[in-house]
Protein backbone atom coordinates (compact mmCIF):
# COMPACT_ATOMS: atom_id res chain seq x y z
CA UNK A 1 0.00 0.00 0.00
CA UNK A 2 2.95 2.38 0.70
CA UNK A 3 4.01 2.09 -2.84
CA UNK A 4 0.97 2.78 -4.66
CA UNK A 5 0.75 5.82 -2.27
CA UNK A 6 4.36 6.49 -3.00
CA UNK A 7 3.98 5.71 -6.70
CA UNK A 8 1.27 8.91 -6.46
CA UNK A 9 2.89 11.34 -4.29
CA UNK A 10 6.25 10.55 -4.57
CA UNK A 11 8.54 14.01 -5.53
CA UNK A 12 9.38 12.02 -9.03
CA UNK A 13 6.14 11.40 -9.94
CA UNK A 14 5.22 12.93 -13.40
CA UNK A 15 1.86 12.84 -14.68
CA UNK A 16 0.17 10.73 -17.42
CA UNK A 17 -2.38 13.52 -17.88
CA UNK A 18 -2.95 16.90 -16.64
CA UNK A 19 -6.10 18.87 -16.13
CA UNK A 20 -5.64 22.63 -15.52
CA UNK A 21 -8.22 22.93 -12.28
CA UNK A 22 -9.37 26.66 -13.57
CA UNK A 23 -10.81 24.80 -16.67
CA UNK A 24 -14.32 25.34 -17.25
CA UNK A 25 -14.98 21.44 -17.89
CA UNK A 26 -12.28 20.51 -15.23
CA UNK A 27 -14.38 17.58 -13.57
CA UNK A 28 -15.50 16.77 -17.41
CA UNK A 29 -11.74 16.29 -18.55
CA UNK A 30 -10.59 14.80 -15.54
CA UNK A 31 -13.11 12.19 -15.39
CA UNK A 32 -12.53 11.26 -18.99
CA UNK A 33 -8.80 11.32 -18.46
CA UNK A 34 -8.61 8.86 -15.58
CA UNK A 35 -11.52 6.76 -17.64
CA UNK A 36 -9.47 6.28 -20.89
CA UNK A 37 -6.40 5.67 -19.17
CA UNK A 38 -7.54 3.19 -16.84
CA UNK A 39 -9.36 1.19 -19.78
CA UNK A 40 -5.71 1.51 -21.36
CA UNK A 41 -4.10 0.03 -18.81
CA UNK A 42 -6.76 -2.68 -18.40
CA UNK A 43 -7.43 -1.88 -14.84
CA UNK A 44 -10.37 -3.32 -14.99
CA UNK A 45 -11.09 -6.68 -14.37
CA UNK A 46 -12.79 -9.04 -16.93
CA UNK A 47 -15.78 -8.81 -14.58
CA UNK A 48 -15.17 -5.08 -14.13
CA UNK A 49 -13.66 -5.47 -10.41
CA UNK A 50 -10.45 -3.75 -8.93
CA UNK A 51 -9.50 -2.32 -5.80
CA UNK A 52 -9.43 1.06 -4.35
CA UNK A 53 -8.01 1.94 -1.25
CA UNK A 54 -10.84 4.39 0.62
CA UNK A 55 -10.16 8.03 0.00
CA UNK A 56 -10.87 9.07 3.58
CA UNK A 57 -9.05 9.53 6.17
CA UNK A 58 -8.16 6.38 7.78
CA UNK A 59 -8.53 4.65 4.34
CA UNK A 60 -4.85 3.34 4.94
CA UNK A 61 -6.13 1.80 7.67
CA UNK A 62 -8.83 -0.01 5.89
CA UNK A 63 -6.56 -0.78 3.05
CA UNK A 64 -7.43 -2.47 -0.42
CA UNK A 65 -11.28 -2.70 -1.31
CA UNK A 66 -12.57 -4.60 -4.07
CA UNK A 67 -14.78 -2.79 -5.83
CA UNK A 68 -16.81 -2.76 -9.15
CA UNK A 69 -18.18 0.73 -10.52
CA UNK A 70 -21.46 -0.22 -12.10
CA UNK A 71 -21.77 3.37 -13.35
CA UNK A 72 -18.71 3.10 -15.67
CA UNK A 73 -18.00 6.89 -15.68
CA UNK A 74 -17.41 10.10 -13.70
CA UNK A 75 -15.28 8.08 -11.37
CA UNK A 76 -13.10 11.39 -10.00
CA UNK A 77 -16.51 13.74 -9.97
CA UNK A 78 -18.01 11.02 -7.76
CA UNK A 79 -15.08 10.68 -5.17
CA UNK A 80 -14.78 14.71 -5.13
CA UNK A 81 -19.29 15.05 -4.39
CA UNK A 82 -18.64 12.49 -1.03
CA UNK A 83 -14.81 13.75 -0.02
CA UNK A 84 -14.37 17.14 -1.20
CA UNK A 85 -11.45 16.17 -3.93
CA UNK A 86 -11.61 14.03 -6.95
CA UNK A 87 -8.11 12.00 -5.34
CA UNK A 88 -8.06 8.28 -5.19
CA UNK A 89 -5.87 5.45 -5.84
CA UNK A 90 -7.03 2.30 -7.88
CA UNK A 91 -5.08 -0.74 -8.64
CA UNK A 92 -5.94 -3.60 -10.66
CA UNK A 93 -7.16 -6.74 -9.18
CA UNK A 94 -4.03 -8.40 -9.79
CA UNK A 95 -2.14 -5.36 -8.03
CA UNK A 96 0.14 -4.54 -10.67
CA UNK A 97 -1.52 -1.54 -12.48
CA UNK A 98 -2.17 1.84 -10.58
CA UNK A 99 -4.63 4.62 -11.95
CA UNK A 100 -4.74 7.23 -9.75
CA UNK A 101 -6.04 10.91 -9.71
CA UNK A 102 -4.50 13.82 -7.54
CA UNK A 103 -4.51 17.36 -7.45
CA UNK A 104 -1.36 19.21 -7.47
CA UNK A 105 -0.91 22.91 -7.19
CA UNK A 106 -3.23 24.02 -9.89
CA UNK A 107 -3.83 20.87 -11.46
CA UNK A 108 -5.45 17.25 -11.55
CA UNK A 109 -3.31 14.54 -12.17
CA UNK A 110 -3.92 11.01 -14.03
CA UNK A 111 -0.95 8.73 -12.61
CA UNK A 112 -0.15 5.48 -14.21
CA UNK A 113 2.33 2.82 -12.42
CA UNK A 114 2.98 -0.63 -12.98
CA UNK A 115 4.40 -2.69 -10.32
CA UNK A 116 6.61 -5.74 -10.97
CA UNK A 117 4.86 -7.64 -8.80
CA UNK A 118 1.65 -7.55 -6.26
CA UNK A 119 3.84 -7.69 -3.35
CA UNK A 120 4.77 -4.46 -4.80
CA UNK A 121 1.78 -2.88 -4.06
Amino acid sequence: MLAAIHAVAGFEVEPTAAVPASSPHAADELDAAWHHHAARVALYGADGEFLVLPPVPGGSEVGWVRVKDPVGRGLPSRVADVTGEPEFIAVSVDGRRLCATSVEEDDYWVVLHEFASARDV
